[in-house]
């Protein structure tokens, strides 16, 4: 963790969540065109449902982490 708030506000990645919920509603979307580049990688073995669920449970976290760092950044923030 960082403890500098100059050093913090500097490097903060503000788009983060904004980016990830992107490309992973984008691979949901079109998951027929990554499904055979993703599902024949040595390490996963799992079906398109498998995978879908996975996605989409990194979607739900991915909400309840951008919420969670909103509240965090406002608290901080409150004068």
């Amino acid at each position: 963790m960082i403890a500098d708030a100059k050093l913090f506000f500097k490097t903060y990645l503000k788009n983060y969540h904004r980016h990830k919920t992107i490309y992973l509603k984008e691979l949901l979307d079109n998951l027929s065109q990554y499904e055979a580049t993703i599902l024949t990688t040595s390490h996963l073995h799992e079906d398109q449902q498998e995978l879908q669920l996975t996605l989409r449970s990194d979607l739900r976290q991915t909400y309840f982490h951008a919420i969670e760092t909103f509240f965090e950044l406002f608290i901080a923030l409150k004068p």
